[in-house]
C-alpha cells in the first residue's frame, strides 16, 4: 500500500516543487508590501505546513555544492578559534611576570656546556592533549608548516587551542630558566656560549674603551629573557619522508632552548631519535614529559627515528629587545 501511495503522490509532489519558488516569491512580496498584515503570516504558516507535508522547505532551500563548500571553510576557520590568545599568553609581559613554579630537581648533564634535564610536570594525558590539538590543527590547515629547521612544525602562538594546551609546560620551562639556570650559569663563571667555536655571548669591550659607571651598571643587570617572536612550537618526526625522520646539525638563535618530549620512546611511540650534541659527543634521550634545557649556541641535531612518530614541544628564549638606545639617540 505504501508503494502504491508513493507512486500516486509522486506527480503531485513534482508539481508542488515546481511552483514552490513562485509561491515563495509572491509571499515575500506580500510581506514587504504589507508588513503589518496578519493574513500574510497566516498564509505563510499554512504554506509552510503544506510544504513540510510534501517534504520540502521553501524558507531554507538546500544550498548548492559551491555554497556548502564556502560554509564548510568558514566553519573550519572558526573552529581554529583565532582570537589571538596565543600572543597574550606568550607575550613579553606574560613571560616576565610568570608566576609558575620552577622545577627544583634538575640533573646537570654538563654544566660547562650548559645542558640540563628535568621533569616538565606534564602527564601522559596532557602530552596527548597537546598532540591531539596539533594534529587537529594540521588537518584543518591541510599540512604541517616548516618555519624552523624541522620540516614539520606548528607555532603555538598562531592557534589558540594549541596555545592554551601548551601554556603550563612552557611557563614552567621559562620560570625554571629564569629562577634556577640563569643563576647557576652565572655563578659557574661561564661567560661564553659553547658552540663549535665557543663564541662569546656578549661582545668584549676593548681595554681602551673603558665604559663609564652608568654603562657598567647596565651590563651587570640581569638579562630579561622572553620567548622569541613565533615561539613556542610543536615539532613532529615521522617516517613518511626521509627528511622528516631527522634534523641536521645546527644551532638555535636563542640564549636558552628547551625541548619537552610529548611522546614515549624506547620502542613504544617511536624507535631511535634523541638529541645529539657535538661537543658532548653523546645523544640525550628523553622519556615522555621530560625536558632538556641547553644553550642555544650549542651545535646539535635530531637523531633519525626508525619507526613511529615523535612529538616535541620546543621554545627559544631570547633577550628582550629594549628601546633604551633609541630613546637616548632621540
Amino acid at each position: 500500500e505504501d508503494a502504491t501511495t508513493n507512486k500516486k503522490m509522486r506527480p503531485l509532489k513534482t508539481a508542488y516543487k515546481a511552483c514552490r519558488s513562485v509561491k515563495h516569491t509572491l509571499l515575500n512580496q506580500m510581506k514587504r508590501e504589507h508588513p503589518n498584515n496578519t493574513e500574510s503570516d497566516q498564509v505563510g504558516e499554512e504554506y509552510c505546513q503544506e510544504c513540510k507535508f510534501f517534504g520540502t522547505n521553501p524558507i531554507t532551500p538546500k544550498p548548492t555544492k559551491k555554497k556548502w563548500m564556502k560554509r564548510r571553510r568558514r566553519r573550519s576557520r572558526a573552529s581554529l578559534s583565532l582570537r589571538n590568545v596565543g600572543a597574550t599568553i606568550y607575550g613579553d609581559e606574560a613571560v616576565l611576570g610568570n608566576t609558575a613554579e620552577p622545577i627544583n630537581d634538575i640533573l646537570s648533564i654538563d654544566s660547562s656546556l650548559g645542558i640540563y634535564v628535568c621533569e616538565s610536570g606534564l602527564t601522559a594525558v596532557k602530552c596527548q592533549e597537546i598532540i591531539d590539538a596539533a594534529e587537529c590543527l594540521a588537518s584543518h590547515k591541510g599540512a604541517w608548516s616548516a618555519y624552523t629547521y624541522a620540516k614539520q612544525t606548528l607555532g603555538c602562538k598562531e592557534y589558540d587551542g594549541l596555545a592554551e594546551a601548551s601554556e603550563d609546560p612552557v611557563m614552567t620551562a621559562c620560570a625554571t630558566v629564569r629562577d634556577r639556570l640563569e643563576e647557576v650559569w652565572a655563578s659557574s663563571g661561564n661567560n661564553n656560549d659553547s658552540g663549535s667555536s665557543r663564541e662569546k655571548e656578549h661582545d668584549v669591550i676593548p681595554a681602551a674603551d673603558t665604559p663609564d659607571e652608568g654603562n657598567a651598571e647596565e651590563t651587570m643587570k640581569p638579562k630579561k629573557l622572553v620567548l622569541d617572536t613565533r615561539e613556542p612550537h610543536v615539532v613532529k618526526y615521522d617516517i613518511s619522508r626521509m627528511e622528516r625522520r631527522k634534523l641536521d646539525m645546527h644551532t638555535d638563535r636563542s640564549v636558552w632552548t628547551f625541548i619537552i618530549a610529548l611522546s614515549e620512546g624506547r620502542g613504544q611511540d617511536y624507535a631511535g631519535g634523541g638529541t645529539f650534541f657535538e661537543e658532548l659527543n653523546a645523544t640525550v634521550h628523553l622519556q615522555r614529559g621530560q625536558m632538556i634545557i641547553f644553550r642555544g649556541k650549542l651545535r646539535h641535531r635530531g637523531v633519525k627515528i626508525l619507526y613511529g612518530r615523535r612529538y616535541l614541544l620546543v621554545g627559544f628564549l631570547v633577550e628582550q629587545k629594549s628601546n633604551d638606545n633609541v630613546l637616548k639617540k632621540e
